[in-house]
């Protein structure tokens, strides 16, 4: 048996948040007595607001799948926050995963089911990180941070239950079936 990676419970335990807040996204709102017109409003804020957390908790899952393969291949998990980390811890002790080469692939394919994931998802974290006069100055200065900005305002309005839960879906079958071929090394 392999042996215990801490990071296993917590990315499992994000992918169960994100599909929880999905769920309740796709419930709705609770009538609490007001009128249609307030009532709809406040639905399409409270789903905004569970679709948006959702985001973030793939997102944050996906930080720590990192680090969880970090782990698995006996590589110090603490500086790793993206796949450029990763790969370059992994190949300070001359190691080259394929289940690493196949994220980078789908994190450098935006138009990818992660690379869309993750645009969002840190387009949000740098939305909520400051306020619009500052957006507007430092999308100007930064050409990733204009792509990232530009993805999210065009994935936005698409941004529903079936777009997360087709993300949430084809990251939870990506970490079953790299953790599959993890364990056989």
């Amino acid at each position: 048996m392999a042996a215990y990676n801490p990071y296993r419970d917590r990315v499992n335990q994000k992918l169960h948040f994100a599909r929880l807040l999905l769920t309740r996204g796709v419930e709705g709102g609770v009538d609490r007595g007001i009128d249609e017109k307030q009532k709809s409003a406040q639905d399409r804020s409270l789903e905004q607001a569970l679709f948006g957390g959702a985001v973030l908790h793939l997102g944050c899952a996906y930080r720590l799948y990192l680090q969880e393969v970090a782990e698995n291949y006996q590589c110090s998990p603490e500086g790793v926050v993206d796949i450029a980390t990763l790969s370059a811890a992994l190949a300070r002790i001359n190691k080259t995963p394929g289940e690493v080469q196949e994220l980078v692939n789908l994190r450098t394919d935006v138009g990818s089911w992660l690379g869309q994931l993750l645009a969002v998802s840190e387009g949000q974290n740098l939305l909520q990180a400051k306020p619009p006069a500052v957006q507007q100055l430092s999308t100007s200065a930064s050409g990733a941070s204009i792509t990232a900005i530009t993805l999210i305002e065009e994935l936005l309005p698409e941004l529903n239950a079936e777009r997360i839960m087709a993300w949430h879906g084809a990251f939870s079958d990506l970490v079953e079936r790299q953790r599959e071929l993890m364990t056989e090394c």
